[in-house]
């Protein structure tokens, strides 16, 4: 008997009627567009959806702070500084980016890739752990 585990998915394909507007385009600026049914017809991407969820007063009340997502670490320093400066010093603040982001310079000009997404209160505890670190 083989160790394989056999796995099975069901993929969900669904249409959902919206309002006739554009909601995002392609890269030509055009409105992106899929045959469905034998017939062209505008679609929405999957990342427009996922991106109004997470901008709506439902995910606010029911899921709390959306994740700061950036492949500008520069950025997302400035605006952790910000936020959580008056808790932590800025010491154990760039620390904490530092470990966490596996980078030494937050410049706009150092490539990055993408930044794990961290929530500003999941930051600070990652923060109150530096700060107990570094003492």
């Amino acid at each position: 008997m083989s160790k394989n585990k056999i796995k099975n998915f069901v993929n969900y394909h669904i249409l959902i009627s919206h309002s006739p507007s554009c909601l995002n385009r392609d890269d030509m600026n055009m409105q992106k567009s899929a045959v469905f049914g034998g017939v062209r017809r505008v679609r929405i991407s999957s990342q427009s959806l996922k991106r109004a969820v997470r901008h709506s007063e439902y995910y606010k009340e029911h899921l709390g702070q959306p994740a700061i997502r950036t492949r500008e670490l520069e950025k997302l320093h400035v605006l952790i500084s910000k936020k959580l400066g008056e808790k932590f010093d800025q010491a154990t603040i760039d620390e904490t980016l530092k470990t966490l982001s596996g980078k030494d310079d937050f410049s706009p000009e150092t490539e990055f890739d993408a930044v794990a997404p961290w929530v500003i209160d999941e930051f600070a505890r990652y923060c109150e752990l530096m700060s107990e670190v570094l003492q």
